[in-house]
């Protein structure tokens, strides 16, 4: 057909007991001749399946489908599931499962909580602040009659722990993780005190820096699920 670019296709044989749907990127396999569905990310791309007719065959649908042929383009713009949102443009790597995802940038952020204190202490007692699973005891006094005065002992507790770094604007906490990544939420209960607070939590990301086997550029946009066309070029990409 006019306009169809679907340049090199070879045969290669099918890894494993079950089939390689349509639109799934493939590995190399562990003999000569063979391709795999990739189980981890970042895998080095052999191309997509794009012509798996046993689907259509009743006579060879069933059972196991290792040694099996499967059609396979190797270059060009091929078509390919999406393993989760891409922009047009976008390098892609090959995800687990011969799905398609955007590579990874490589910043990473470290994860900042904001604790504003909305009542001060009334009784004197603790105030319990969780930081990774672990309670840490603020002691509060009726003495600390104003928002600002709990967040200051507030973020002088937690400025002295392993891994975080706390400091207090008026009446609010900024607690920042040492580390990038995600962590587990920051939790705050003023028990008996009658210290209120509002947690807010900027999550964190890890540093995803390293070498990726890029696919190619995605030829247009689209979320998990979806199947679009890419320009297929193998590169290693250092992101630092």
């Amino acid at each position: 057909m006019a306009g169809k670019l679907t340049k090199t296709q070879r045969t290669y044989k099918i890894e494993g007991e079950s089939g390689v749907a349509m639109y799934t990127g493939v590995t190399y396999g562990s003999q000569e001749g063979y391709v795999a569905v990739p189980e981890a990310d970042n895998a080095v791309l052999v191309g997509v399946v794009c012509n798996d007719e046993r689907i259509d065959d009743p006579l060879r649908a069933g059972g196991s489908q290792a040694g099996r042929n499967v059609a396979v383009q190797v270059d060009g713009y091929p078509a390919i599931k999406l393993g989760g949102t891409v922009n047009y443009g976008e390098r892609l790597i090959l995800g687990a499962g011969g799905v398609a995802i955007a590579m990874p940038d490589g910043t990473g952020n470290e994860e900042v909580t904001k604790i504003k204190v909305l009542t001060p202490c009334t009784t004197a007692g603790n105030v319990v602040v969780n930081i990774d699973g672990t309670n840490n005891n603020v002691a509060v006094t009726t003495g600390d009659d104003t928002a600002a005065k709990v967040a200051t002992a507030i973020a002088t507790v937690l400025d002295a722990l392993d891994g975080y770094t706390a400091t207090a604007t008026t009446d609010t906490v900024t607690v920042t993780a040492g580390a990038k990544g995600n962590k587990a939420d920051i939790t705050v209960s003023g028990g008996d005190t009658g210290v209120t607070a509002q947690v807010t939590i900027t999550q964190g990301a890890a540093d995803n820096s390293g070498v990726y086997n890029v696919i190619g550029f995605a030829e247009k946009g689209g979320n998990i699920g979806d199947v679009i066309p890419f320009k297929l070029v193998l590169q290693s990409y250092d992101v630092e």
